[in-house]
C-alpha cells in the first residue's frame, strides 16, 4: 500500500510541473507572438508555427511520466 501511495505522490508532482511548464510556456508565447505581431509585424501564421515548434520543444525535454 505504501509503494501505491507514494507512485501517487510522485505522479502528483510530474503533473504539477507538467501543468506549470504549460502554462508558463503559453504566456511567453503569447507575449512574444504579441510583441513581434505588434512591433516587427510578423504574420500570424508564422507565429502559429513558430509557438508550435517551440512547445514541441519544451515537451520533448520534459521527464516522462512513468506508470511504474
Amino acid at each position: 500500500m505504501r509503494v501505491t501511495t507514494e507512485l501517487e505522490s510522485k505522479r502528483a508532482q510530474d503533473w504539477q510541473l507538467v501543468r506549470s511548464v504549460a502554462v508558463v510556456a503559453s504566456g511567453l508565447a503569447g507575449a512574444a507572438a504579441a510583441a513581434l505581431h505588434g512591433f516587427v509585424g510578423v504574420s500570424p501564421g508564422v507565429l502559429v508555427a513558430g509557438t508550435a515548434v517551440a512547445g514541441l520543444a519544451i515537451g520533448c525535454h520534459l521527464p516522462p511520466l512513468r506508470s511504474t
